[in-house]
Order: C-alpha cells, then structure tokens, then sequence
C-alpha cells in the first residue's frame, strides 16, 4: 500500500527538523567545550557583535559565561559566541540586544 504524500513529506520535514537541531546543539557544544578549554587564551581577546559593534576585550571566562569589558561591562552566555577570527571573538548578537546583558556600575 502506497503511504499518502502528507505523510512522506511530514516524514521529511521531521528529519530534516532534527537533523537541524542536531546540528545546532553539536555546534553549541563544540563552542562550549572550546571556550571551556581555551577560556584562559580568551582574555584580551576582542569581542564584536554581528553588525560589527567593538564591545571590548574578554576581561573573564567561566563554565557559562563571559564577560567584556569597555567602555560598558557586559556578561553574556557562552552560547552567544558565533566564531572566532584571529583575535576577535564574534557574538551572536547585534548591538542594541547586546544591552540587557549589560552589568551596571556601582
């Protein structure tokens, strides 16, 4: 009996949904494990956002986060690293969303 197209394309679509997930969480993983092992190198290293905003230089690195500091601190998860080129460090992220993880001044 012939399975009807809905199915096979649903069928289709699932894989090709996980298949993207899967794809997203080893490449998450791979960051993470990178900046685990690498976080000391990190420091000093530049970080811009996707459109290019210099936010300063990594000041410190954990197991879940990293913070920058510049003219204005910030400390973001590790997640949001997208590459590394050179010595800059790219974020995922551009720079008006980059302010909720904004540290405040005492």
């Amino acid at each position: 009996m012939q399975e009807p197209i809905n199915s096979t394309f649903d069928y289709r679509l699932t894989m090709l949904t996980n298949g993207y997930i899967l794809f997203y969480f080893l490449l998450l993983l791979q960051i993470k494990m990178y900046v685990t092992h690498t976080g000391n190198n990190l420091v000093h290293m530049s970080v811009r956002t996707k459109d290019g905003s210099d936010l300063g230089k990594v000041i410190a690195v954990d197991n879940r986060d990293i913070t920058v500091g510049g003219k204005k601190t910030f400390k973001f998860p590790i997640e949001l690293i997208e590459q590394f080129k050179k010595n800059n460090v790219f974020v995922n992220i551009n720079t008006n969303e980059i302010y909720r993880f904004k540290i405040p001044k005492n």
